[in-house]
């Protein structure tokens, strides 16, 4: 029996849900009966097909691999010997050979063991690795390395108690999931095993790697190349490696057909990824990637959710300008002058700060304001509350409006003032506003830009903050980095991100971020997710460990609250790294 399986039985007993057997592609598609008949095709003869042990958790993750019960996050041998285990195995370590995550049992609705995956391609890498050496256990900050060459090896810098140390690391066995990168020999080696992941590596390097150890000529190795991609969800690498193979060797005509397939998978997985851009905000982004949207052996169903998509933009466009135009419209049909040039100032901020994420807030206008039988100074009214307080505000009163927006500029001015005399004055003013009420405030304040102007940025989206420190001590600095395309009219979901003791709040926003590209942009997990990261500078200079001290608490705290008032961050969803 697999080791495996007392750990999925066990977890198994508590599992309730039924989930269906089917694989779903990007984007929710179905693979189609002929194209995964294709695909077998490509598989190594004679394997079933692949798939680890799964378990489905209550929250509906899914986490594939090779499972184990464990009686704690941290292992205590000592322990162990002396007869002094914890009682039970509570938690469930999930280990892909990738990662290892740690959940508890009791989260788990269903476990399902799965079949040998012995059709994964692994392509191996010969390198000279060391049988004896000094065995790193664990690494600090990782601070810099060097590309990989034609053979698989680059130079890792890392950051340890002793300071820093170069190591020589070869490629010795690629899948489509992971790469195993390990110590090679050298005057004096070092055993280190590391996996990464094959995602983050470019088709040319993996390419110009993997040639070294394959026979070009032998189609058979090329065809081992397609599947690596193919395997790994990298569907467009696929179909370029399958268009040389195919360029090379004309008798494999054949797989044309398959050509096509690739294209559709490749193309919705496109598709899944403009989803996902404009899910975070990045609406210019998915709407430039859907325009230029590639039909050529595309399915219609991808085809028909591309164009429902792109339409649905050029709707939103369409009634943005529609809304605009009969603002303006009705801006001019008010009879007084001073009330009209109030209004047209908050109208020309709607026009100026008017996109796709504000454009609900003009909801309860485009529905009644927009009818010819609206009075203009109701019309008017409406466009302005929905704007300072949401959708849902459908106030007619155009005196009230105003005020409203005197309101806000008041808010604004209380939340920058430095001094209680400050606070008392603009509270008295406060007073005198007819729209001055709890309901209204908070209402305000939920659909308002962040009070303080952020600093100049240094590169795209990063911004330094000087962060005062804790009662009058010394200040800091902390650094955000924002996502592409961000509005301060929207809320994002912040990562705050500590720094080792060894390394900077910088390779913090380049962990999360990614590093700048020659084009002056990091693309990142943060940026692809719509995450502010927010990286503050909380260690004292040659300060070499955390000591848990009020300083260091306040200056994470500290870090945050100033980046709340400088930008847009949902203060429900921030996360600790």
């Amino acid at each position: 029996m697999d080791r495996n399986q007392p750990a999925l039985q066990a977890v198994s007993a508590a599992a309730t849900f039924r989930w269906g057997g089917q694989r779903l592609l990007p984007g929710g598609l179905r693979i189609r009966h002929g194209l995964a008949v294709a695909l077998c095709l490509w598989t190594a003869a004679g394997h079933p097909p692949a798939r680890s042990d799964q378990v489905e958790m209550a929250d509906g993750r899914v986490l594939d691999g090779r499972f184990v019960l464990l009686p704690g996050v941290a292992a205590d041998p000592a322990a162990d010997a002396r007869g002094n285990a914890p009682n039970g195995t509570p938690v469930l370590m999930c280990d892909n050979e990738l990662t290892r995550t740690m959940v508890s049992k009791r989260r788990v609705v269903k476990a399902e063991p799965g079949i040998g995956n012995s059709n994964v391609e692994r392509i191996k890498i010969p390198q000279r690795i060391p049988e004896n050496g000094r065995r790193v256990a664990s690494i600090g900050a990782i601070l810099g390395t060097t590309p990989f060459d034609e053979y698989g090896r680059r130079i890792l810098s890392i950051g340890t108690a002793g300071g820093r140390i170069d190591v020589v690391q070869g490629i010795t066995q690629i899948t489509p999931r992971w790469a195993s990168v390990e110590g090679i020999i050298t005057e004096q080696p070092l055993l280190l095993d590391m996996r990464i992941a094959t995602s983050s590596i470019p088709r040319e390097v993996l390419k110009r790697v993997i040639d070294q150890h394959l026979d070009r000529t032998d189609s058979d190795h090329r065809l081992r190349i397609v599947r690596l991609f193919l395997q790994a969800e990298r569907y467009d690498d696929a179909r370029q490696e399958l268009d040389e193979v195919l360029r090379d060797f004309p008798d494999l005509a054949d797989l044309a057909t398959q050509r096509k397939d690739l294209a559709a998978l490749a193309a919705a997985q496109l598709l899944d990824e403009i989803l996902v851009r404009g899910r975070v905000g990045q609406d210019r982004l998915a709407l430039e990637l859907l325009e230029q949207f590639p039909a050529d052996d595309v399915d219609g169903e991808t085809i028909e959710a591309v164009r429902e998509a792109r339409d649905r933009y050029r709707r939103q466009q369409e009634t943005a300008r529609r809304l605009l135009d009969e603002l303006r419209r009705r801006l001019e049909q008010l009879a007084e002058d001073d009330t009209r040039r109030e209004a047209a100032a908050l109208v020309a901020e709607i026009e100026q700060g008017l996109s796709f994420a504000a454009l609900g807030r003009l909801a309860t206008f485009e529905r009644l304001g927009t009818d010819p039988d609206m009075p203009a100074d109701a019309a008017i009214a409406m466009a302005i509350n929905g704007w300072l307080q949401g959708a849902s505000s459908a106030d007619r009163n155009l005196k009230l409006a105003l005020s409203a927006v005197r309101v806000r500029t008041l808010v604004v001015d209380y939340l920058r003032a430095a001094d209680r005399p400050e606070r008392d004055r603009i509270h008295a003013s406060l007073e005198q506003e007819e729209a001055f009420d709890a309901p209204t405030v908070t209402a305000i304040v939920q659909h308002m830009r962040p009070p303080f102007e952020a600093p100049e940025e240094s590169s795209a989206g990063l911004h330094t903050l000087e962060v005062p420190g804790l009662d009058g001590g010394e200040s800091f600095t902390c650094l955000v980095q924002l996502p592409p395309e961000y509005d301060p009219l929207r809320t994002y979901q912040a990562v705050v991100s500590l720094h080792a003791a060894w390394s900077t709040p910088m390779n913090q926003v380049e962990w999360w971020a990614g590093m700048l590209g020659a084009d002056g942009l990091r693309r990142g997990q943060a940026g692809r997710n719509g995450t502010i990261v927010i990286a503050p500078a909380w260690a004292r200079e040659r300060q070499n460990s955390y000591e848990y001290s009020a300083r260091e608490h306040a200056a994470v705290l500290a870090a945050l609250r100033e980046a709340q008032r400088r930008f847009s961050i949902d203060t429900d969803r921030v996360f600790l790294s």
